[in-house]
C-alpha cells in the first residue's frame, strides 16, 4: 500500500479497481482517494507453486493482463476550470 498526497485542488482520474485470479495466482489493484490524498493498494497471491506445462498459457495470459494493469498510466491534475457545473 503506498500513501501519496494531492495538492489542494487537484484531482486524480481513477480507474476501477481490478480483480484477476485463475487457478495459479490471484492478482488485485486499486486505487482510491481519501482526504488530500490517494491510497494504491495492489496484493499478488501464489496459489501454485507448481504450475503443468500445459496450464502455461492461462499463466502467460494472466503476466499479460498484471502487466496492462500495472502499467496503466494516472493522471492527476487540476480539475477542468472551463467547465461549469
Amino acid at each position: 500500500t503506498v500513501n501519496l498526497r494531492v495538492p489542494v485542488g487537484y484531482k486524480a482520474t481513477l480507474d476501477d479497481p481490478v480483480k484477476l485470479a485463475n487457478d495459479a495466482v490471484e492478482y488485485a489493484a486499486g486505487a482510491v482517494e481519501e482526504e488530500r490524498g490517494l491510497r494504491f493498494s495492489r496484493r499478488f497471491v501464489i496459489k501454485q507453486l507448481r504450475v503443468e506445462p500445459s496450464a502455461w498459457p492461462d499463466v502467460a495470459a494472466m503476466r499479460a493482463a498484471i502487466m496492462d494493469v500495472e502499467n496503466a498510466p494516472m493522471t492527476v491534475g487540476l480539475p477542468d476550470l472551463s467547465v461549469v457545473p
